[in-house]
């Protein structure tokens, strides 16, 4: 019985410190709402790192979501130069 007790307690333990460092791991989001690709939520271990996050899933999204609208394969230069601006000047609402 105390065998399993001080098991059962280390295992505890062992998951209370991965749950922790996890959480450690992506300590910081930027939140980044819009109408048409939904919200981003970036995650890094800092401001800067969640914001590059975000930045890089806002141009995935927007990307995507021309060639969709527009039914093409490729996406012109000068519309992907605007949505890489778009997108790295976005405002973290956290």
């Amino acid at each position: 019985m105390t065998s399993n007790l001080a098991l059962l307690i280390v295992r505890i333990i062992l998951v209370t410190a991965l749950i922790f460092a996890l959480s450690k791991a992506h300590a910081t989001t930027c939140v980044y709402k819009t109408n048409d690709i939904g919200t981003v939520v970036g995650k890094g271990k800092t401001k800067n790192e969640a914001f590059s996050d975000a930045a890089l899933q806002c141009f995935s999204r927007r990307e995507k979501l021309y060639k969709i609208v527009k039914n093409i394969e490729h996406v012109p230069e000068e519309v992907t130069l605007t949505l890489i601006d778009i997108c790295a000047n976005l405002r973290c609402s956290k």
